[in-house]
């Protein structure tokens, strides 16, 4: 946890860059720099309110080299933050995080959640706030956003749970109790909750993280139960080298949020485990980076929940826990993932978004398989990994096969006429709430959910023998005119508008290898061995 500290002293002058510090702009206290400093945004970014819960702890905590403790001007700021929340909100309570009027369920929540944490952790927010805190926590109570997005209920929880805390009024404990009610009515017996098309590993850490800050506030065993299953979840998928998730996650996502580990650590043995293999990753450089201005408070924050741990311990998994002798393969039928182990060798991915999958010898990724890519020879680009477009068969105990078809790889950017649109449909409907709802449910339309099939179908089958992952994939055209120009095995292929996913990863320095694209009209299989220690082709 000594690591953590000198991470967040060193991000606070970036946290400050990102503020309006000028008492006299009528921006005082807003960290979305590209609004109030470039001015190439018409509207302010919510979620950017964030920041003030690092900044926050850093302030209102001593230790070794810390010049910014009970700082006057740092005092100043904060308060200006607090003030600032009603100035970005509109009448409803709500924020916008990507376009004007959106009304952003996610940005409302994981400001009023830092806000609120922070107002209570530092002592400087006065009643004249409440009331624009209170408006948010109603849009919360009230408002359901487009698509099944289980990590914003949860912060929204945590949120009100906060309220409830700072001005007393039960309303708000009883808006988060039904929140968490709707929780548990959507999570899976295998533990986790939906994000999205299925599991997300990623936001899954986020998830636990936001229930466990819950969890301390107002401690409940059926609340405890529902943190200690998912937790469960995300251990059994805890890569070796301290890192998680990936292309075979629904959201594609790499983030590993230590903070709500480190709250149940002292009472969820998996727990401890993932919380230590979590500092493994930070310490040997194998964890997700994602640093860009608009995200990277999601991070430290979550540092700040682990640094504010009571009882926080670690437990180092031993040698059994993914060194197994024999070959052993688990399907995990309800989110798609399978694992496997035989020897050194782990391999972990999914049937259900075409058999994409990462492979480690001991704790070293010597393989991310995110599928084949390439062009056709019309020119348009496919891609394997998509929800929901294969199956997956158990053929034995230590043998799975998968079966599907390739994807159109689609780029969608809003062209200059789309966005002038964007911003007229937002300025004419936007005082109409629904209005939100309809733009974000025709982006997920074109974004997330679209998918189209090319001429072209894949199997690819996976087995385990002691010592050994060998995978055998084919490629079958539909009929004669289907042709591959150019064909590889991607390493790292996404074609998912998700806002944390495309950071820098370890499978980021893998190459694509090329391979001979099959010959028109006939089908081509491919194959690829994994030893121990040893990586043949």
């Amino acid at each position: 946890m000594t690591r953590l500290k000198p991470i967040l002293l060193n991000s606070v002058p970036r946290i400050l860059s990102l503020l309006d510090k000028n008492p006299c702009s009528p921006t005082f206290g807003s960290f979305d720099r590209k609004y109030w400093h470039y001015k190439i945004l018409d509207f302010p970014c919510g979620m950017q309110q964030e920041l003030v819960r690092p900044l926050g702890y850093i302030w209102s905590n001593n230790f070794p080299g810390n010049r910014f403790y009970k700082n006057e001007r740092i005092r100043e700021y904060l308060e200006a933050a607090f003030r600032y929340h009603k100035c970005c909100s509109h009448a409803d309570g709500s924020l916008d995080d990507y376009f004007p009027f959106e009304r952003a369920f996610g940005a409302t929540a994981y400001a009023l959640a830092s806000l609120t944490e922070t107002a209570i952790e530092t002592g400087l927010c006065t009643p004249a706030v409440f009331p624009s805190f209170e408006a948010s926590a109603k849009f919360l109570a009230e408002y359901r956003e487009a698509g099944k997005l289980s990590n914003h209920l949860a912060i929204a929880a945590c949120a009100l749970a906060n309220l409830h805390a700072l001005t007393g009024h039960n309303r708000w404990k009883d808006e988060s109790a039904r929140l968490l009610s709707e929780l548990y009515s959507v999570q899976r017996s295998e533990g986790w909750f939906p994000e999205y098309e299925g599991c997300d590993l990623g936001y899954q850490t986020v998830t636990i993280e936001f229930l466990a800050r819950r969890y301390m506030r107002d401690p409940a065993p059926e609340l405890f139960e529902s943190i200690r299953r998912c937790i469960a979840f995300v251990r059994a998928h805890v890569h070796p080298d301290g890192s998680l998730g990936g292309e075979y996650c629904s959201r594609n996502t790499y983030n590993f949020y230590p903070g709500g580990f480190a709250l149940m650590s002292a009472s969820v043995t998996e727990a401890a485990e993932a919380y230590s293999l979590f500092f493994k990753g930070l310490t040997e450089g194998t964890c997700n980076y994602l640093e860009d201005d608009g995200v990277f408070g999601h991070l430290l924050s979550s540092y700040v929940t682990a640094l504010k741990a009571p009882d926080a311990r670690f437990q180092t998994p031993g040698p059994e826990d993914r060194n197994g002798k024999k070959p052993v393969l688990k399907y995990w039928e309800e989110s798609g993932f399978f694992t496997g182990t035989t020897g050194a060798l782990k391999i972990t991915g999914s049937g259900g978004k075409g058999g994409v999958y990462k492979v480690f010898s001991g704790d070293r990724l010597v393989w991310s398989d995110t599928g084949f890519a390439g062009e056709l020879a019309d020119g348009s680009a496919f891609f394997q990994n998509k929800p929901h477009i294969s199956t997956i068969t158990r053929k034995g105990p230590n043998f799975i096969s998968i079966a599907g078809r390739l994807q159109k790889f689609t780029s969608k950017r809003l062209t200059r006429a789309q966005m002038i649109a964007l911003r007229l449909f937002s300025l004419l409907f936007g005082r109409y709430r629904n209005s939100s709802n309809i733009i974000r449910f025709i982006m997920q339309k074109l974004l997330i959910y679209n998918r189209t099939d090319v001429p072209f179908s894949f199997t690819r089958e996976i087995s385990l023998e002691p010592g050994c992952i060998t995978v055998n994939d084919n490629i079958i055209p539909d009929n004669k005119s289907a042709e591959i120009r150019v064909l590889y095995r991607s390493t790292d292929c996404v074609n998912m508008h998700v806002i944390t996913s495309d950071s820098f990863q370890g499978a980021n320095l893998l190459a694509w290898e090329k391979l001979d694209p099959p010959l028109q009209e006939q089908s081509a299989s491919f194959k690829k061995i994994f030893l121990e220690e040893i990586n043949n082709e």
